[in-house]
């Protein structure tokens, strides 16, 4: 076995040692491991937009931050997993998790939004060297008796970190510790990270496989390059314009891909190593599932980046009540994931996942109708109750989803099956930031002219009152439209486009005194500030609905599943 998921090979297999007396605070140990990673996704989203007024950084740099983490991530894994077959789970953990520590010190010392991406993306890499130990530990240092009890605890950890990864993030990049802003979100890993590694000699017990596959690097960097050539385009064409090598590079994927493929089955002919079974892919309810995993995950990654965007910079939420509001989805996510896990999964299995994506389909259509209906005046209160049904829908398709899609594997493949579907959750969030967010972005852009046309009768009483003829009038209410379309699709926020350096001196040279120019400008403010609610409520409606799609078609797929769990006594459909 070569992956993440050893752990999760069949019980008699492994074994019966006895119990090692560390073992409780071992386990310790490694969730706070689990936990730094899981919280590391959520508690980002929140701060986006305080990392972009700081470091003057562009949208798609934004996408970047949070794309750059899970593309490392997924594209490491299974590697990650093969290294501590191979090196002893206890040193790759050791090693994934100063690692990690070091890369949370560099992003919350980035001074650039260029060092800040490379940071994530190295935080991530060394992520997927410490996760996929932390079920090997378990199972090495767990009598099998215990085992269950101690895997039972990510449910908890999963839960808690899910919980407090938003409001963490609004507290601490809003109570700006020691003038830091949001960069203590990425400091809080440090002590945690320390502990964990100082603790990990004196309490972790090395083990390794007795057969470890070999590494297949070729396979991973072939991976990355398809992924790259496919991610990268979608996320930098917006802001360049759509030329023409971003449609040629998506296109060039396609072969690159085809070719990962054929030398996976080449490495498997040589050595029996490949990074992935391509025997995988023709066991057709697995590959339903990796469909289904890609589509809900992407719904779900790019509405927390979305949403965080959306109440920030589009309606002027403080970073800490944009924590609290989304905090809602987040505690409905604790909420589902131990219903599911504990009672409905086990006994109800698929119908529970469908349910779950059935559920986040209504209430995210619940949100835009919200939003549609209160518009830019809307409130925490009112977005709360659609919120919460919806975490709660993330939560019952969270808890039993692996292990129904891994219940049509074979023993044999279920280590390799299990890490593959870990690598194909990370590539989903990776592709929902690049398309869902690059959406969001178009949409915005669309409706900020309309928007300024719309609203532009204050700036017009504004110049009529200055007694600017109704020529000049016209070219002012004209720049004010390109300005406002202009902001809105600027590659670098930090600066100003030529149409509102333009609007700036139209300002000028029509009023004929300061205070005429001052009142004018005052109405263009006010103006602006409607443009900008109106353009970011429009879009974020638009993407809702897209996301509405993504869950009800995670709940179509849902009839493509195993009917149970892996274990479960009935046979899977």
């Amino acid at each position: 076995m070569s992956t993440t998921d050893e752990a999760v090979a069949p019980a008699a297999e492994q074994p019966e040692e006895a119990a090692d007396p560390r073992r409780w605070k071992a386990l310790l140990v490694v969730m706070s491991a689990s936990f730094m990673n899981l919280l590391d996704g959520s508690i980002v989203n929140v701060a986006t937009p305080a990392i972009q007024r700081d470091l003057n950084t562009s949208y798609s740099a934004i996408q970047w931050i949070a794309a750059g983490y899970t593309l490392a991530f997924a594209a490491i894994l299974i590697t990650g997993g093969r290294l501590g077959d191979i090196r002893g789970r206890k040193t790759m953990f050791a090693v994934g998790v100063l690692g990690f520590t070091v890369a949370s010190a560099l992003c919350g010392a980035s001074t650039s939004g260029g060092m800040l991406i490379a940071s994530r993306v190295l935080q991530g890499a060394f992520a997927a060297v410490m996760v996929p130990q932390v079920l090997g530990i378990i199972r090495d240092m767990f009598p099998r008796k215990e085992q269950v009890v101690a895997l039972s605890m990510y449910g908890p950890v999963m839960g808690l970190a899910a919980v407090c990864g938003p409001v963490l993030g609004g507290v601490l990049t809003q109570g700006d510790l020691f003038g830091l802003g949001w960069r203590p979100i990425f400091f809080v890993n440090i002590p945690v990270g320390l502990a964990a590694f100082f603790a990990t000699g004196p309490l972790l017990r090395d083990s390794r496989s007795p057969r470890p596959l070999k590494l297949d690097l070729v396979g991973v960097v072939l991976i990355v390059t398809a992924l790259l050539m496919l991610v990268a385009p979608v996320i930098e064409g917006r802001e360049h314009g759509w030329p023409l090598w971003t449609f040629v590079c998506m296109a060039a994927s396609l072969p690159v891909f085809v070719l990962t493929a054929l030398y996976e089955r080449y490495k498997d002919r040589k050595d029996g190593s490949p990074l992935v079974e391509l025997s995988l892919f023709r066991n057709r309810t697995y590959l339903a599932g990796l469909v289904v995993t890609v589509i809900f995950f992407a719904g779900m990654a790019s509405f927390f980046l979305v949403f965080a965007l959306y109440l920030q910079i589009g309606l002027g939420f403080s970073t800490l009540r944009t924590g609290l509001t989304i905090g809602a989805w987040a505690l409905g996510t604790a909420v589902g994931g131990a219903a599911a896990g504990g009672f409905l999964g086990p006994k109800f299995g698929r119908k529970v996942l469908q349910a779950g994506a059935l559920l986040m389909a209504v209430s995210v259509a619940g949100t835009a109708l919200t939003v549609n209906h209160y518009g830019p005046d809307v409130t925490s209160m009112e977005l709360v109750p659609t919120l919460l049904l919806a975490g709660i829908g993330m939560g019952l398709v969270l808890a039993p989803l692996f292990d129904i899609i891994l219940a049509g594997v074979s023993d044999r493949e279920i280590g390799s099956g299990s890490g593959t579907l870990n690598a194909v959750n990370q590539i989903g969030n990776t592709i929902g930031v690049a398309v869902l967010a690059t959406l969001f972005f178009t949409f915005i852009g669309q409706q900020a002219g309309t928007a300024a046309q719309q609203n532009d009768g204050p700036v017009r009483a504004a110049l009529t009152a200055a007694a600017v003829p109704a020529a000049r009038q016209d070219v002012v209410l004209a720049d004010f439209t390109a300005c406002s379309k202009d902001q809105a699709t600027n590659k670098n926020q930090s600066e100003i486009p030529a149409s509102c350096a333009r609007l700036q001196g139209d300002i000028r040279s029509s009023a004929d005194s300061p205070q005429a120019a001052k009142q004018i400008g005052a109405a263009i403010a006010e103006v602006g500030t409607t443009v900008r609610e109106d353009s970011f409520t429009d879009a974020v409606k638009q993407t809702l609905w897209i996301e509405v799609g993504l869950f009800a078609l995670t709940f179509l797929l849902g009839f493509l599943l195993p009917r149970h769990s892996r274990g479960h006594v009935s046979d899977p459909a």
